[in-house]
């Protein structure tokens, strides 16, 4: 591990010693879920902003793979499983990965992923809100010892990079928009039909 690492993760790592921010950063750590990155598109959806919450999908969807050929690529340890008791770590009801590659952090990619498609589409209040959730999100696996400070900046850099792409084929390739299109237009009709 690089000494930037270490230094950053012993500064920020800190669960356990206190009740009330191990349940604050459990309860941030839990919106890099997969499904709870997901519930981001119905905000834009009731927004008016479908074709932005089907790329809000597909975006999470892609990073979350990206994510995972990325961790079988590269197979880092963990903080906790390389420091040998030096890493504070929690166990919250299960959900504590205890094993597994830590680079980069799918919680950080997914939340960051989802942050950049919101604030592409919303007003300045609210991008102020979804980046400031991100980073909180992102500080919060370092708190909890399962990731390393590179993790998170590495996982965040690939959700912005992969939201801006989604967004922008839209944009430029024919084919996307259309399918973005059709998608609405049929998610419409199955509203309509009940």
């Amino acid at each position: 591990m690089s000494q930037f690492d270490e230094e950053v993760l012993h500064l920020l790592n800190h669960a356990g010693e206190s009740l009330l921010a191990d349940a604050v950063f459990v309860a941030f750590t839990l919106l890099g879920m997969l499904t709870v990155s997901l519930m981001a598109a119905p905000f834009l959806w009731a927004k008016g902003k479908r074709e932005p919450a089907i790329d809000l999908v597909l975006s999470v969807i892609i990073v979350s793979v990206l994510i995972g050929l990325v961790k079988l690529a590269v197979d880092r340890d963990r903080p906790f499983e390389s420091l040998d008791g030096a890493v504070q770590t929690i166990s919250f009801y299960g959900l504590a990965e205890t094993s597994g590659s830590s680079f980069p952090s799918g919680h950080a990619a997914r939340i960051f992923t989802v942050a950049t498609i919101i604030s592409l589409n919303v007003r300045f209040p609210v991008r102020i809100v979804a980046f400031a959730i991100a980073v909180v999100v992102a500080l919060s696996r370092v708190f909890l010892g399962l990731h390393w400070p590179t993790d998170v900046m590495a996982g965040a850099l690939l959700g912005i990079l992969v939201a801006f792409a989604m967004a922008r084929l839209g944009t430029f390739w024919r084919p996307y928009s259309a399918f973005r299109h059709r998608v609405v237009a049929l998610l419409g009709r199955i509203r309509m039909a009940r």
